[in-house]
């Protein structure tokens, strides 16, 4: 899923469940991994490089530190533009969560918790793509094995009107049961 996705459900999470921002963060971060198991469409990052094949484990052809699923993220144009991508896509959801489920102050923090636990996993796969911490290579493992391996990128229209049909369902719901 893009992160537009992942933060209002995790949004929604934070909307509809007591117990204020803690159960909000570890909602949206439960969140992430069950949608990810949904088979999905995602944007391509240019700047993440897969191995080639043969290559040892844990290095590519050059000796450079891979991350548990044999990507490398690149430095330069490329990752800026990825960059640019994902801070795009991270605002849209931050303006969908913001204008559909900010209306109570009093659930506000809660609302924007739910969100940032629900893109975190995607924020701490760049970390370990990046600069590889042994601390998130069993996390990485973990997302790699609930990750749905079927390949949407060719079908953009149908991947992206997907992901907004299910933006759309959520917010529906969070509406009807908090009129």
């Amino acid at each position: 899923m893009v992160l537009s996705t992942h933060a209002v459900v995790g949004g929604a999470l934070g909307r509809l469940l007591p117990g204020g921002p803690v159960v909000a963060l570890l909602a949206g971060f439960a969140s992430h991994f069950l949608l990810d198991l949904i088979p999905h469409w995602d944007y391509q990052l240019d700047s993440v490089v897969k191995a080639p094949k043969g290559s040892p484990l844990g290095a590519d052809s050059q000796g450079e530190s891979l991350g548990v699923e044999g990507s490398r993220v690149l430095s330069g144009w490329l990752f800026w533009r990825d960059v640019a991508k994902v801070l795009l896509d991270l605002a849209l959801g931050a303006l969908v969560v913001w204008f559909f489920f900010s209306d109570l102050q009093a659930v506000l923090t809660s609302v924007w918790w739910g969100a940032f636990g629900a893109v975190l996993p995607d924020g701490l796969q760049f970390l370990h793509l990046k600069f590889k911490p042994r601390v998130l290579f069993g996390l990485q493992r973990f997302h790699q094995f609930v990750h749905s391996n079927h390949d949407f990128r060719s079908r953009l229209a149908a991947g992206v009107s997907y992901q907004v049909f299910i933006i759309a369902v959520v917010i529906l719901v969070v509406k009807i049961i908090l009129p």
